[in-house]
């Protein structure tokens, strides 16, 4: 009896494992193939926060919660930091996907925790690495983190709360939880709001819920706008009106720029190929399945539609999104509600199949795909051959413990020589959350030697030295030596 029990709880159990195995395959494979060519500065910088300051929000900014950096804290050497960092953040996405999907495959009549779901999960994962350019890869699945672990976190928050804890319990944690999420990516806030709203509309939440989480967010929200500054600031309050059919426009085409132009029109062709023959045959399973359908899962796409076509509306006019020219990272939900949609559909075609059939479809999809990036699976990551470090190396391959000058080369070169197991030290945009250290430093150096040697890297010699004199609080320039050449700048003791 006891060994039928636990026969029946390794069976239940078995496509959690698989789901698990995938987000870690799959997580292990996009970071190692994406990153060489993709990794830059602002991903750097996250594992120069955790390895020497770790602050409440991004360095330089006073938002992106530094949940990552914190975490992995207690690494200290950088490659082993950062590669961490990137995995994680791999693992948020792809578990975000495997949220999406288990949603999907419940909202028509499936089993959540059903192989259904495992496969169903399998196919949209490789529909999205099919689909997506690589460069988008590299943003969707690991360099905008702040969006998918956000999400997951605002997930886990509502699955708390709808969970049996004791209410005393539920509360401080959804409090906690929902208040990370948002630090992380405020907004979050919005996403979160809607999920509530939605929820209530379609009674999965009573008015009486409603009502919490009002007073959840409304505790949430009032100390992230009185901790960041950002929240305040012009550039995320104001908005572009007179600009709006262009800046829509504009948007539009940047969500479309993440897209792979000839894989996404092979996927699509082969969508309608699929809807076209389930309108031929018209299977009794598919039949049965149609009229036996609720009306949540077009509740969803209709509340989906609504809230895409608000969100690209109004943030495609927002200064702050217009200043980083509409980038298609700001637009990530409607990215999510793409895939929403796919796994509804897929879900509504697949689970009436039966098992067997979503094996075969799962494993022809995951070989397909496979057979696209069969050059994934021979590559290993080697942060020192990043093409943005190579290129700091480059431009600068005589070592100094300085570097100052442009922000997208001088934080790859201090990340190289760090790699080297050489001190390295950035003077550059973003280490102002870093001033006490790095004063401490340069002073001692110059103490110690009466000068100092600093590389200048995409920027002018008087723009390097204006950053040494910031970090050191001189009111005039630094001396700097006879000895300075090219992108080498020698700095006297004051």
């Amino acid at each position: 009896m006891k060994f039928k029990k636990s026969q029946e709880r390794l069976i239940a159990i078995a496509p959690i494992s698989f789901s698990v195995f995938v987000i870690f395959f799959l997580s292990w494979l996009t970071v190692n193939n994406t990153t060489t060519s993709w990794l830059n500065s602002d991903v750097i910088i996250h594992s120069m926060i955790s390895t020497t300051n770790v602050t409440q929000f991004y360095w330089g900014q006073e938002r992106l919660l530094n949940i990552l950096p914190a975490l992995f804290s207690i690494v200290s050497d950088p490659g082993t930091n950062l590669y961490l960092i990137l995995i994680t953040a791999a693992i948020s996405h792809f578990l975000l996907l495997l949220i999406i999907t288990s949603i999907s495959v419940s909202a028509v009549g499936g089993n959540y925790k059903s192989w259904y779901a495992s496969l169903i999960f399998v196919i949209t994962s490789a529909a999205f690495l099919f689909t997506f350019a690589d460069y988008a890869i590299f943003e969707m699945a690991v360099y905008h983190f702040e969006w998918p672990l956000a999400i997951d976190l605002s997930a886990l928050a509502v699955f708390l709360y709808l969970s049996r804890l004791r209410f005393w319990i539920r509360i401080p944690l959804v409090v906690l939880i929902a208040g990370l999420a948002v630090g992380l990516n405020f907004s979050i806030a919005v996403i979160l709001a809607a999920l509530i709203i939605f929820l209530t509309l379609v009674k999965k939440l009573s008015w009486k819920d409603f009502l919490i989480w009002v007073s959840v967010g409304a505790i949430v929200m009032t100390y992230w706008v009185v901790v960041s500054g950002d929240l305040r600031s012009k550039n995320f309050k104001n908005f572009a009106w007179e600009n709006f059919n262009t800046l829509i426009g504009t948007s539009i085409g940047r969500i479309f720029s993440a897209f792979d132009p000839l894989k996404s029109t092979i996927f699509i062709t082969l969508i309608f190929a699929i809807v076209l023959i389930l309108l031929v045959t018209r299977t009794p399973q598919i039949e049965n399945s149609i009229h036996s359908l609720t009306a949540l899962p077009f509740q969803m796409i209709a509340m989906g539609i609504a809230f895409c076509s608000a969100w690209i509306l109004v943030f495609a006019q927002n200064d702050w999104v217009v200043i980083n020219s509409n980038h298609f990272r700001y637009f990530a939900p409607i990215f999510y509600f793409f895939i929403l949609v796919f796994t509804l559909f897929i879900s509504l075609i697949v689970v009436p199949l039966g098992l067997g059939i979503v094996t075969t479809m799962a494993t022809v999809t995951a070989g397909l795909i496979l057979a696209f990036v069969t050059g994934w699976l021979g590559q290993t990551l080697d942060l020192k051959q990043a093409n943005v470090v190579k290129q700091a190396h480059e431009l600068a391959p005589e070592y100094s413990k300085y570097v100052a000058g442009d922000f997208w080369l001088a934080w790859p070169y201090s990340f190289g020589q760090l790699l080297d197991h050489k001190p390295s030290v950035s003077l550059a945009l973003r280490s102002e959350q870093n001033r006490a250290s790095t004063s401490e430093q340069l002073r001692a150096d110059l103490a110690k030697d009466g000068s100092i040697q600093i590389t200048c890297l995409g920027e002018s010699t008087d723009a390097c030295i204006q950053q040494v004199q910031w970090h050191l609080g001189l009111d005039t320039p630094p001396e700097v030596s006879d000895r300075s050449v090219d992108n080498l700048i020698v700095i006297k003791a004051p």
